[in-house]
């Protein structure tokens, strides 16, 4: 059996992955590694309580499964350094102390260390900040975790081909199923009107002496990754602007050094750009077409915006079981 998944961001290469443990994949796509938007991405495991799934549980399942796989992971010395992923503590501080108890309880079921900051750790940062929460997650760095992920899955044996899917009409009869991973393309090739880019920018800088990550009001935050740290950022809806914005890294730059103000001395490395694909609520679900007289069987795995690395794991496996559902269904005369 054969299949096909559309795009190599963080989402098409954990389907391709889990996928190919069981069937033949071949990944079709015109990005990959640094050319992706999961590359750059900051990369924090943190769920909005504003995501939404096909279920109400939806993004709580996928959120925990993919927490464990990364948990595990880390387990492995050797495989956590090459994947780029690594436990960090810091601080989630908040203008409105109202939040404090809500955001409490919703961190509690992923994350531990979970509790409120002292009024004396609150005093050490700059600003009006009412109240804070201190909790540890871990961090994903995409530029090493995609080419991890792209390694393991041609050292099983997976395919590449290189090209821009302009139509699923081209994959028809080719493919036994096709696994739409295409994020913001999905507006052309599944015809959805509900996909629409999220602009983020976000500057990356040399500081080695912060150790812990902080997260502020107005999208700022503060992620130590691998090589560098990443500040923090933007979130403008319906923007196709892939240029840096001076206005913007101007502002994210004034956010990020009022929480930490040590940042000042930080060597800037890069500035970079991301179109998040974000949808009202992220598309898992399977649909069976009918092409100039063949089916093609497509499961639609995208929409997930700022969460692509947060749900990359959970809702790869739950795309396996929609794969299976439509294998089952398959007649013994359909091509192999």
């Amino acid at each position: 059996m054969s299949i096909c998944v559309i795009g190599a961001g963080i989402i098409g290469l954990s389907c391709a992955v889990q996928l190919q443990k069981r069937f033949r994949v071949t990944i079709v796509a015109d990005k990959f590694n640094d050319e992706t938007l999961s590359s750059g991405a900051g990369g924090i495991f943190r769920i909005s309580q504003s995501t939404a799934g096909p279920r109400s549980n939806s993004v709580l399942e996928w959120g925990r499964s993919s927490y464990r796989h990364f948990t595990e992971m880390m387990r492995s010395d050797e495989e956590a350094g090459m994947a780029g992923i690594q436990e960090v503590s810091g601080y989630f501080l908040v203008g409105d102390r109202h939040r404090l108890e809500k955001e409490i309880n919703f961190l509690k079921q992923f994350h531990h260390n979970v509790r409120a900051i002292s009024e004396t750790e609150l005093h050490e940062f700059p600003g009006k900040w009412t109240g804070g929460i201190f909790f540890t997650t871990i961090i994903i760095d995409g530029s090493r975790y995609l080419p991890f992920l792209m390694n393991k899955f041609m050292n099983n044996g997976g395919t590449i081909v290189k090209q821009t899917v302009n139509s699923l009409e081209e994959l028809a009869g080719k493919f036994d199923v096709v696994v739409n991973c295409c994020g913001l393309r999905a507006a052309l090739l599944a015809n959805d009107a509900k996909i629409v880019p999220m602009r983020g920018q976000i500057i990356r800088v040399k500081a080695p002496w912060i150790k812990h990550f902080y997260y502020g009001d107005s999208d700022t935050y503060i992620l130590p990754s691998t090589d560098t740290v990443a500040l923090g950022g933007t979130r403008q809806y319906n923007s196709y602007n892939t240029n840096v914005d001076q206005r913007d890294a101007e502002g994210i730059w004034e956010r990020c050094c009022n929480i930490v103000p040590s940042l000042k001395n930080a060597t800037v490395v890069k500035e970079w750009v991301g179109l998040r694909p974000h949808r009202d609520t992220i598309r898992l679900e399977s649909e069976q077409l009918e092409i100039n007289g063949k089916r093609l069987n497509v499961v639609h795995n995208y929409g997930h915006g700022g969460t692509g690395v947060t749900l990359s794991w959970g809702s790869a496996l739950e795309t396996v079981e929609l794969v299976d559902k439509l294998m089952a269904l398959q007649k013994p005369e359909s091509k192999l």
